[in-house]
């Protein structure tokens, strides 16, 4: 394996994070617009394309700044770690809102969502966190991470700060170095939730047609 490419990878990313700015303000105006609209289907969609778009531009922004300062691993990670778990934690509550607006009769709306296209796409984005959500033991650590490390410093139920001096521990400096952050679990882990979100992302919009009138 030939040397990484850390500046053409930041370069990538830097690139990736402008667009990623510019749809994620774009996805919230249309939130802004959405507001109190009678079209709960496309509601529910747009809430589901701006959460996707958040978790996108969080990832990309904490991987690049992990890949730019190595050393800020002891910070970054636990960030990861939380984006990790609020994708895992919340993106099915939205996505259930969604296929159940989509099958109720009595809803007003003037688009079209194609039922078995949703079904099919968030099908396989729980096929591609299956090996993650499968892997008991990072779903435990990534737990432990969110509650106490990147949620709260000071555990309140008896444990003190133990868990984040574990966490500091856990992470030498001499594994500062680019190629041991993208081998990192949880950045691989992030990575490709990233991924699925924009596979996901791309079949919804497959999904989607507007009503002539």
């Amino acid at each position: 394996m030939g040397a990484l490419d850390v500046v053409g990878l930041l370069a990538d990313f830097d690139a990736k994070l402008v667009r990623e700015r510019e749809l994620l303000e774009a996805s919230a105006r249309n939130i802004q617009i959405l507001q109190g609209h009678e079209d709960e289907p496309l509601r529910w969609y747009a809430d589901l394309k701006f959460f996707i778009l958040q978790i996108d531009l969080d990832i990309t922004t904490l991987v690049a700044a992990l890949l730019r300062h190595p050393n800020s691993r002891l910070t970054m990670e636990k960030y990861l770690a939380l984006v990790i778990f609020e994708t895992e934690s919340d993106i099915g509550k939205i996505a259930n809102g969604f296929q159940k607006s989509l099958r109720n009769p009595e809803v007003v709306t003037a688009t079209s969502f194609d039922g078995d296209i949703v079904t099919a796409a968030l099908e396989k984005f729980k096929d591609a966190l299956k090996p993650m959500r499968d892997d008991s033991a990072f779903m435990a650590r990534l737990g432990l991470v969110r509650n106490t490390m990147a949620g709260h410093v000071w555990d309140g139920r008896g444990t003190r700060v133990n868990s984040s001096a574990m966490w500091a521990l856990s992470r030498p400096a001499h594994d500062a170095s680019p190629e041991a952050v993208l081998l990192d679990e949880f950045v691989q882990h992030a990575i490709t939730v990233r991924s699925a979100l924009g596979r996901l992302s791309a079949d919804l919009e497959d999904s989607f047609t507007l009503r002539e009138h």
